[in-house]
């Protein structure tokens, strides 16, 4: 099974708060192989802006870090018109950034789980028939 994660999954595996034992244990579950991540390359950008924006956080860490998710990722999805697009309507239509539609879009194109700890992110995604869950009740 495929879980679109978006940024806010993302650094919980690095920036220890509410949440981060579920975000590390659904890592876990993709490094035994019981699922797939895919992403946004916009996940890259988001989680490195908010890593190297932390002073506890040195450059070499904030590029290991990304090294890690980009192990983790499997599927790193440039954008193209569909996705723009799809992105561009759900931001419209529920308020949403487009940074932040793109997760949900991403998911619909793929028909795959989107996983995040964004409520807002949720609801408009549940509301657009994106199959989506909150983080922690996989």
């Amino acid at each position: 099974m495929t879980y679109v994660i978006d940024a806010s999954v993302a650094l919980k595996w690095f920036v220890t708060e509410e949440g981060s034992d579920e975000a590390v244990a659904l890592r876990e579950k993709q490094i035994s192989g019981e699922v797939d991540f895919a992403a946004p390359d916009l996940l890259l950008y988001e989680v490195a802006h908010v890593l190297a924006a932390k002073k506890r956080f040195d450059v070499s860490e904030a590029q290991d870090a990304i090294g890690c998710v980009l192990d983790l990722v499997a599927d790193v999805v440039a954008p193209d018109r569909a996705l723009m697009d799809g992105s561009i309507g759900l931001a419209r239509r529920f308020g949403l950034s487009v940074y932040d539609a793109c997760y949900a879009a991403l998911a619909g194109q793929q028909n795959a789980l989107l996983v995040t700890d964004d409520r807002q992110l949720l609801l408009a995604a549940r509301d657009a028939a994106v199959r989506v869950s909150l983080l922690g009740t996989l």
